[in-house]
């Protein structure tokens, strides 16, 4: 009797899990402080969250815009909204230094990209490519040794006929990863990888103001807006 009831809790455990898909608001909430202290000020951080939260709000339909989230069947839509958001970061960031609405503009939309970047570990099936058991692989489908995803090779097999691994996004929540904790710290890394990667588009585009433009970003003032 004892063995028949552990089996009902069992079974009924299994079909009532709730599958993973994208991170909650906390969560990537949780993901930006701890990837961009100490880097930029607390102040600044907090206009980076403004964009992120944004992300889940009804209102504003951002919610609804599956590409945002890496949870639509259109994986390239998806990377170009990532790509769009870079652009409005640099192009914001280039009165950073100048204007302090522009950079909140720019954090804000850092935030946004953030956010959307996050949502790709954990609803792809990227980390069931570059895991074995659960286990992080010496050597990732792209061969780098970071095992977070080259983006301009991702970029580049999705106008290829023979792509060089097929990432898809994993439309059935049960197939999606389980193993919120490796999302969570690859979703951390490409994090910090975004903001390093923003530095250096800004010093490539603005040259000599890079540097006043980035100490705006870590540490200028910030004026909300509306825009």
């Amino acid at each position: 009797m004892k063995t028949a009831k552990l089996l009902i809790l069992s079974l009924f455990a299994l079909f009532n899990m709730t599958p993973a898909s994208c991170f909650d608001a906390q969560t990537h909430s949780e993901i930006i402080k701890e990837a961009l202290s100490g880097t930029l000020s607390e102040d600044n951080i907090k206009s980076v969250l403004a964009g992120s939260n944004l992300q889940e709000q009804d209102e504003t339909d951002n919610e609804g815009e599956a590409q945002r989230h890496f949870n639509m069947n259109n994986l390239k839509r998806c990377c170009d909204y990532v790509k769009r958001e870079q652009a409005r970061v640099i192009s914001f960031a280039g009165e950073a230094d100048k204007d302090s609405t522009m950079c909140y503009k720019a954090l804000f939309h850092l935030g946004m990209l953030l956010h959307t970047v996050q949502n790709f570990y954990s609803n792809t099936n990227y980390l069931s490519l570059i895991t074995n058991n659960g286990e992080l692989t010496s050597k990732d489908p792209y061969g780098s040794t970071s095992a977070l995803v080259d983006w301009p090779q991702l970029f580049a097999d999705l106008k290829s006929e023979k792509p060089q691994i097929k990432i898809v996004i994993e439309m059935d929540k049960s197939k999606r990863t389980t193993d919120t904790e490796l999302a969570r710290g690859m979703a951390l890394r490409e994090s910090i990888r975004q903001w390093n990667y923003i530095e250096k588009l800004i010093t490539n585009k603005y040259g000599k103001s890079s540097g006043d433009i980035v100490s705006a970003l870590k540490n200028g003032s910030v004026k909300e807006t509306s825009d």
